[in-house]
């Protein structure tokens, strides 16, 4: 899938309590730029973190934690 050429794009990092939520703290103010360096330069990126815990499934090692996917409004997938 080819990215959009312009416009807004909003993604969250969400990582674990401590070290990995001070990275990704730490983390977010530069990605913006990179990505729009490296992917689109007419997009304008902004990155949030959020701090959850994140367990993982022993059973299914491969299985990604459970997450939601929050669209502006009148967006769909």
């Amino acid at each position: 899938m080819k990215p959009p050429s312009s416009g807004n794009l909003r993604f969250v990092l969400v990582a674990d309590p401590g070290l990995p939520s001070e990275m990704a703290r730490d983390l977010a103010p530069r990605l913006p730029a990179d990505l729009r360096r490296r992917i689109a330069r007419g997009i304008r990126w902004q990155a949030d973190t959020v701090t959850a815990p994140l367990a993982a499934d022993e059973s299914c090692p491969r299985r990604a934690a459970p997450y939601t996917l929050v669209l502006p409004p009148g967006r769909s997938r």
